[in-house]
């Protein structure tokens, strides 16, 4: 029973903190290609890795404009995103450099 308590309680924090989080998509400005399961930092903290499309949901403390870096194609870019926590839509960001 306790067992059942603790995966339901896991559950709700991983829904709960999902819902507050801005969808972004990484793509490489020239070729166009998904940046696909490289790491993303936020403001120096590493948040996930995208998935197979580029994706990453991304949630912080506080709203704002926060510094993001990205490592793809043997480049380490860095770029400014604007996280509400209460966007819905993709935004796709234009990875140049």
């Amino acid at each position: 029973m306790s067992r059942r308590l603790v995966l339901a309680f896991l559950a709700a924090l991983l829904y709960s903190g999902a819902s507050h989080a801005d969808p972004f998509q990484f793509v490489d400005d020239k070729t166009g290609a998904v940046a696909a399961y490289v790491p993303v930092n936020v403001d120096g903290q590493f948040v996930g890795f995208t998935d197979l499309y580029g994706r990453i949901e991304i949630s912080t403390q506080q709203p704002g404009v926060h510094t993001c870096t990205v490592r793809f194609l043997n480049r380490v870019i860095q770029l400014q995103l604007n996280i509400s926590g209460t966007q819905k839509k993709l935004t796709v960001v234009r990875l140049a450099g």
